[in-house]
């Protein structure tokens, strides 16, 4: 009787440890995960802003049909420069809008103004943000018309 739970309790120390590799899996696979899901959300949050910033400057430039002329300056140039000026407005708004540009400004025949803005996306990392240089962009686009 005694050997019998003898022979039985080595192969249970044999498979001793075993689960730490899977448990190390598991660990790195929620971690990654979280990250992953932390960054998408982050990316989305600077398109919705991104947006809202172009469909805000949209309404405005179609509401003041003349200011390019008048000022001698091309759309994109008005709305860049418009853009430089949302971003000095606070601390919050310069971080946010870093390295953002108006890439498209077209007026249309009927009036309308339709605007891109363009902004590489921005990479969360241990609580801060990264300003990554990819060949992607995050960008929104938006068009208005003055009625």
């Amino acid at each position: 009787m005694n050997l019998s739970y003898n022979s039985a309790s080595k192969p249970l120390q044999a498979d001793r440890g075993s689960i730490t590799p899977l448990g190390i899996f598991g660990i790195a696979f929620t971690i990654s995960l979280t990250l992953v899901l932390s960054n998408a959300t982050a990316i989305l949050n600077q398109q919705r802003l991104l947006e809202s910033v172009t469909q805000g400057f949209a309404l405005d430039l179609a509401g003041d049909s003349n200011a390019d002329l008048a000022r001698g300056q091309s759309l994109l140039q008005e709305a860049n420069a418009q853009l430089g000026e949302l971003s000095t407005l606070s601390a919050e708004l310069s971080r946010r809008l870093d390295q953002a540009k108006v890439t498209r400004a077209d007026r249309r025949i009927d009036g309308s103004v339709a605007l891109k803005i363009c902004q590489p996306p921005r990479i969360l990392f241990l609580n801060q943000t990264l300003s990554v240089d990819f060949s992607s962009q995050v960008c929104a686009a938006a068009a208005a018309i003055q009625k």
